[in-house]
C-alpha cells in the first residue's frame, strides 16, 4: 500500500505506477493500493475506484465513533452547507470527532471554530508553508470566494515557479479551468487571513458574494478589534445579509454574562455608537430602512433614547416631530418606560428594548440588528412592502370593499367605485385609526392606498371592482373540506393566484429586499415556470385542496408563469435526482451561473388555500418570510438575514 503518491510529482508519480503495472502483470497474486489526487498530468492505465463523500448516515457513525459522544449530540449540531461539504470527506470527519471529544461541554458548535480548528490542525500537521507560499493562498482565497470559479494562475501571481508553489502546497488543485482548494474550509480560512494581515485592503474587496459570511466571521471575533470593526462597517454598508450572518454565528454566547467588551462607560456614549452602527445599516439596507429603521422625516437615524448603569441597558429610538439632540439620557426613574409618564413622552418613545448586553465588541451591531429585524417581520406580518404592486393592490381593493363597504357597495359579485370612494371620503380625514372589515383591521396607511387605487381606476372610467381571481361557480362546497369551486374553476384560480404570487414577490424583492435577494432562493432562480399538480386529499371524511410544486428554469427576460394539473401528486413518482440535475444544468446553460448556486428546491404536497380575499399577497409574503428566516432556530422568533 502506498500512500499520498502524488506528494512525489506528477512525473515520478506516473513512472511508479507503470512500475506497479509491470510488478503485478509479473506476480499476478499481488495486489498493489496506491491513493493519488485526482491531479491533471497523472497518467494511469490501472483500474481506478474514487473515494465518494460520506453520506450523513456515515458521517454520523464516523464523528460518533472518534468523538465518543452518543448520536443525538452529533444530530443536534447546526450543520451548515459549507461545514457539511467539508466533513463530509472522512479526514475531516474525524477532525470533527477529534475537536468534539477534545471540548467536554461544546456547546453551540460555532462553524467559525471549526474552520479554524481544522485548517491550524492540517496546516501544523505536514505543510511545509513557506511566507510567500501563505500570501499567494491569502490572494487565491480572496479571488475565489469572490467569484465562486476556478481562478486562473495568472491572476494569483505572473511567476510560473510561485504557481507551482501553489499546487505543490497540498490545498490546491489544478484543473484546465483553473486553480481551487482542495476544501471550502482551507479557501475560507486563507481568505479571512488576507483581511486580517492585510494582504489585500477590505475597501477594494467585492464582498456581495453569499460565500462571505464564513470567512468574515472568522475575522469579527478574531483577537483583532481594529479587524472586527472595519469588516463589519464594510460588510453591512454592502451586503446587510452576510452582515447579519456574521452576528449570528456566536449568537449562543452572546449573553454569556457581563456587558461587551470595550464597551462606553456612558450613556452618551453607549448611544452615539448605537446610531452609528444604526446608520451604517441605513446605507447598506437602502429604500427598506425608512420603512423599519429609526428614521426622521428626512430620512436619517432619529434620536436615541439611553438608560444604562454600566451593566444593564434600555434603548429607545425617538418617533415624535421634534428636535432633540442625537442621544438623549434618561434615569429609570423618569423614563418613557415607566407607565405613569407623560402620554406624550410614550407617545414620541413608543418603542424600548431593555436588558442584558450582549458580550461582543459587536454589541451596538447585535442590538441595532434586533430592531430591525423585529420591525421587518411586523412589516411583513402586515403586507405593508406590497402597496404598490398592482396585483396586491387590486386584492387589497376587494378585501376591504368586501369587508366594509356593507350591502350598497355590493352588486352580486362586484362592488362599486363610487360608492367605496364616497364610504372612504365620509372618514375622518385626520383620522389615525384602523377600520375593521369582515376578516381583519385594516390599518389607515391601507385605507389611503386602496383609495388612492380605485381613484385611478374612476379616472379611466371604470365603475365596477370584481374578484381580480377567478371567484366560486358553484352554490355550495361540492364536499365537505372542498371550497365551492369546480375542479377547472380551482385549478384557473390556483394557477392565476400562483402567477400573481410570483410578480408580486418580485417586484418586492426588487423594490424592497434587494439587499436580502442573494438569500432569497426562490428569487435567485426568477424567471421560472411553477410546475406541479393540484390534488385532492381525504382528511377525516373530508377532502382537502393540495398542492405540489417544483421551479423549473427558464432563460433570462422571460416572465415567470405557472403550469399546474389537476392529479395525483407527480412529486411522488418524480425523479428527484434527475429533476435537479436538469435545473442545475439549465441554471448554468441557460443563466450562465454557478450551478451549486442554484438553491433548487420542490414543495409538496402540502395544503392549498386560494380562497382567502388576498391570496396571492398572502402567499407571496409566506415566501419571503419563510426565507428570510435563519436556518437555525431564530432567538427573538422574528425574520431575519
Amino acid at each position: 500500500m502506498i500512500d499520498g503518491l502524488d506528494e512525489r510529482g506528477a512525473s515520478e508519480a506516473t513512472a511508479m505506477l507503470r512500475q506497479m503495472e509491470t510488478y503485478i502483470i509479473a506476480n499476478p497474486r499481488t495486489t498493489v493500493v496506491a491513493t493519488v489526487r485526482p491531479l491533471p498530468g497523472i497518467k494511469h492505465d490501472g483500474h481506478v475506484v474514487e473515494q465518494p463523500a460520506l453520506t450523513f448516515e456515515q458521517l454520523e457513525a464516523l464523528v460518533e465513533r472518534v468523538s465518543r459522544r452518543e448520536r443525538r449530540e452529533i444530530v443536534s449540531l447546526p450543520w451548515q452547507s459549507s461545514l457539511y461539504e467539508s466533513v463530509k470527506f472522512p479526514l475531516f470527519a474525524v477532525m470533527l470527532g477529534t475537536w468534539l471529544r477534545e471540548n467536554e461541554e461544546p456547546g453551540h458548535v460555532s462553524t467559525r471554530q471549526l474552520v479554524e480548528y481544522m485548517a491550524e490542525t492540517a496546516l501544523n500537521e505536514g505543510t511545509n508553508d513557506s511566507e510567500t507560499t501563505d500570501r499567494l493562498l491569502q490572494r487565491l482565497a480572496v479571488r475565489a470566494v469572490t467569484d465562486g470559479n476556478r481562478v486562473r494562475p495568472m491572476e494569483v501571481t505572473p511567476r510560473r515557479a510561485e504557481q507551482r508553489q501553489l499546487t505543490d502546497s497540498r490545498l490546491v488543485f489544478e484543473t484546465e479551468s483553473g486553480l481551487d482548494f482542495a476544501l471550502p474550509i482551507f479557501r475560507e480560512w486563507y481568505a479571512a487571513r488576507a483581511i486580517l494581515e492585510g494582504t489585500e485592503a477590505i475597501e477594494d474587496m467585492d464582498l456581495t458574494s453569499e460565500r462571505w459570511a464564513i470567512p468574515l466571521s472568522i475575522v469579527a471575533y478574531s483577537e483583532d478589534a481594529a479587524a472586527d470593526r472595519v469588516a463589519m462597517e464594510r460588510v453591512a454598508t454592502t451586503n446587510p445579509s452576510i452582515a447579519g450572518a456574521v452576528l449570528k454565528d456566536a449568537e449562543d454566547v452572546w449573553y454569556s454574562g457581563g456587558p461587551g467588551p470595550s464597551m462606553p462607560d456612558t450613556a452618551m456614549g453607549v448611544g452615539e455608537e448605537l446610531r452609528q452602527a444604526m446608520a451604517m445599516w441605513g446605507r447598506g439596507l437602502g429604500p427598506i430602512f425608512r420603512t423599519i429603521g429609526p428614521t426622521n422625516g428626512d430620512g436619517e437615524v432619529a434620536p436615541v433614547g439611553v438608560i444604562f448603569d454600566g451593566e444593564r441597558l434600555s434603548v429607545g429610538w425617538y418617533s415624535g416631530s421634534g428636535t432633540l439632540d442625537p442621544v438623549v439620557e434618561f434615569t429609570r426613574e423618569h423614563n418613557p418606560i415607566r407607565r405613569d409618564e407623560d402620554p406624550r413622552l410614550k407617545r414620541d418613545w413608543p418603542s424600548w428594548t431593555w436588558g442584558s448586553v450582549p458580550s461582543t465588541r459587536l454589541w451596538s451591531w447585535v442590538m441595532t440588528r434586533r430592531y430591525l429585524t423585529r420591525n421587518l417581520t411586523e412589516t411583513l406580518g402586515q403586507r405593508r412592502l406590497s402597496h404598490l404592486v398592482a396585483d396586491s393592490l387590486s386584492e387589497l381593493a376587494w378585501e376591504f370593499g368586501s369587508g366594509v363597504g356593507r350591502g350598497r357597495v355590493r352588486q352580486g359579485a362586484e362592488l362599486s367605485v363610487p360608492a367605496l370612494l364616497e364610504y372612504i371620503g365620509q372618514l375622518p380625514e385626520d383620522s389615525r385609526t384602523a377600520v375593521v372589515g369582515q376578516n381583519r383591521v385594516h390599518s389607515w396607511d391601507e385605507i389611503i392606498a386602496v383609495r388612492d387605487y380605485l381613484s385611478g381606476l374612476a379616472r379611466r372610467g371604470h365603475e365596477r371592482l370584481r374578484d381580480p381571481w377567478p371567484a366560486a361557480d358553484m352554490p355550495r362546497s361540492p364536499s365537505p373540506g372542498w371550497p365551492p369551486y369546480s375542479d377547472d374553476q380551482m385549478l384557473a384560480r390556483t394557477s392565476a393566484v400562483y402567477t400573481a404570487a410570483l410578480r408580486i414577490y418580485q417586484e418586492v424583492v426588487e423594490r424592497w429586499l434587494q439587499p436580502f435577494s442573494g438569500r432569497l432562493r426562490l428569487h435567485r432562480l426568477l424567471p421560472v415556470r411553477l410546475e406541479g399538480s393540484l390534488t385532492k386529499h381525504e382528511i377525516d371524511g373530508r377532502i382537502w385542496p393540495g398542492l405540489s410544486w417544483r421551479p423549473i428554469i427558464l432563460p433570462a427576460g422571460q416572465k415567470s408563469h405557472v403550469g399546474f394539473e389537476l392529479g395525483e401528486s407527480d412529486n411522488e413518482r418524480l425523479d428527484i435526482g434527475r429533476y435537479f440535475e436538469t435545473q442545475r444544468e439549465a441554471f448554468g446553460r441557460l443563466r450562465n451561473g454557478d450551478p451549486d448556486d442554484a438553491g433548487l428546491f420542490c414543495v409538496g404536497p402540502s395544503a392549498l388555500d386560494v380562497s382567502t380575499e388576498s391570496p396571492a399577497t398572502e402567499l407571496a409574503h409566506e415566501w419571503l418570510v419563510d426565507e428570510l428566516k435563519p436556518q437555525s432556530t431564530e432567538r427573538m422568533g422574528v425574520a431575519a438575514w
